[in-house]
């Protein structure tokens, strides 16, 4: 029941929806004055927590942000040394500077390929299979004539 949830689920969800609106604000502003470097931002917000992340990849998310898509899909829109607008998270908002970018790498990927389409068939083959193992459980017609057979 509604009643059930409201308190919990719906009034928790609008507290974290009204808190990012906010922070969405100050993350503009924090963002407007930072010029050329998130050092400098330090000076003048001391509160702000400013971290480094080596190595981040798809498959490597930031332990400390998290898997979260429209924080990746934005982090790897930047350039070298661009600075972000502010990324929405559920965890909040993050203003990222990219220092480095590792080229791709062809040979790698090359050396990978057979592993990886491997890896990808054969995880379609399993959602394939749990699809239709699932389907077939829906249609299924079950008579339970247990109480027949252990009298």
């Amino acid at each position: 029941p509604f009643e059930e949830i409201k308190t919990t689920t719906v009034m928790a969800a609008a507290r974290l929806e009204k808190k990012l609106d906010i922070l969405k604000n100050k993350a503009d502003e924090i963002r407007k004055s930072i010029s050329g470097n998130l050092e400098t931002t330090k000076n003048l917000y001391p509160d702000l927590k400013i971290e480094s992340a080596d190595s981040v990849t798809v498959n490597r998310p930031d332990p400390k942000i998290g898997s979260d898509p429209a924080f990746t899909n934005a982090l790897f829109k930047l350039s070298n040394g661009q600075i972000s607008e502010p990324i929405r998270t559920q965890r909040g908002y993050y203003i990222v500077q990219i220092r480095s970018i590792t080229p791709f790498d062809q040979n790698s990927y090359q050396q990978e390929y057979a592993k990886i389409r491997d890896e990808l068939i054969a995880q379609k083959k399993q959602t394939i299979t749990q699809e239709w193992i699932n389907d077939l459980k829906e249609k299924a017609e079950i008579v339970d004539n247990r109480d027949k057979f252990y009298r």
